[in-house]
């Protein structure tokens, strides 16, 4: 059985370790303190912390927000402007088809 032990109610990936019991036996197997992993994967615990802003606190993560809401912004000006787009492309066609027509008429009448 493996454990995870958090020594404060965050989730700061500082503060946490890992027991490995045996679960027949209750036999220590393994004790890895966040001190005793290598670089990269302290380097991928905190990533996820970062990511989210929890790692900077009220401020990582009021910057976090405001990314995540300019996001939102992005994706709701694009879907909006692709619509502007198809509705000009559409009144385009429209007028094209409608002076083609009345070209033909124009020609028909037999005053061209």
């Amino acid at each position: 059985m493996t454990f995870t032990i958090h020594k404060s109610s965050g989730g700061r990936p500082d503060q946490r370790s890992q027991l490995a019991l045996n679960s027949r036996t209750a036999e220590l197997i393994r004790w890895e303190p966040f001190s005793s992993y290598n670089a990269g994967r302290r380097l991928r615990s905190w990533f996820r912390f970062l990511h989210t802003g929890e790692a900077g606190g009220i401020a990582g993560q009021t910057v976090a927000g405001i990314a995540s809401a300019g996001a939102a912004v992005l994706v709701w000006t694009g879907i909006w402007l692709a619509f502007r787009r198809l509705l000009a492309y559409r009144r385009r066609i429209k007028g094209q088809l409608a002076a083609s027509l009345s070209e033909k008429d124009y020609a028909m009448s037999g005053k061209g």
